[in-house]
């Protein structure tokens, strides 16, 4: 078995001081991590890293149905499998970020019909309704990476994870921990 040991940890400062004013009226200190082992460890049996030079296409990195297939399951019971996420803006200033969407079932967006929830999710656009730089309600996108950012997020392999940017080059790493 091999394992990975994340831990998450917030601070600031209170919002009554004059430099790097916080939030709240209180300073935070907030850690924690998963509850997985008495240890904060979680069980993994394979990790996968890349670095994807993003474009303003949307491309898939992750192909959640052929990762569950490649690691022994075709079974969508949830938290039976999946992994846990890992992902970077690799850009430290700037304003190129990265958009992240995932995308499940062939529901295309604006569509009536029902998500079927089958293997192959419909892509998204690189423009009209839904595509992941869309600011109506019919985007695809999950997520915005600005330079710098990262999500730490556990993965069912439920749909694909596409990518693109607003601008630029920016790099994203990911690395991708199946659940042991």
């Amino acid at each position: 078995m091999a394992y990975i040991k994340p831990k998450l940890s917030l601070t600031s400062n209170s919002a009554g001081v004059t430099t790097d004013a916080g939030p709240y009226s209180i300073a935070l200190a907030l850690t924690t991590t998963p509850n997985a082992d008495a240890s904060g460890r979680l069980t993994v049996d394979l990790a996968e890293q890349n670095m994807y030079t993003t474009t303003t296409t949307p491309y898939k990195i992750l192909d959640g149905h052929d990762i569950m297939t490649a690691n022994g399951s075709d079974v969508w019971t949830p938290g039976s499998v999946g992994g846990f996420l890992y992902m970077k803006n690799m850009d430290t200033s700037g304003t190129d970020s990265i958009y992240i969407g995932i995308v499940s079932g062939h529901n295309p967006a604006g569509s009536s019909d029902s998500i079927t929830g089958e293997d192959d999710p419909t892509a998204p656009h690189a423009s009209t309704a839904g595509h992941l730089a869309d600011t109506a309600n019919t985007t695809l996108r999950t997520m915005t990476l600005k330079p710098g950012e990262f999500a730490f997020f556990p993965w069912d392999y439920t749909g694909d994870i596409y990518v693109e940017n607003n601008a630029g080059d920016p790099i994203l790493e990911w690395w991708l921990f199946d659940r042991g």
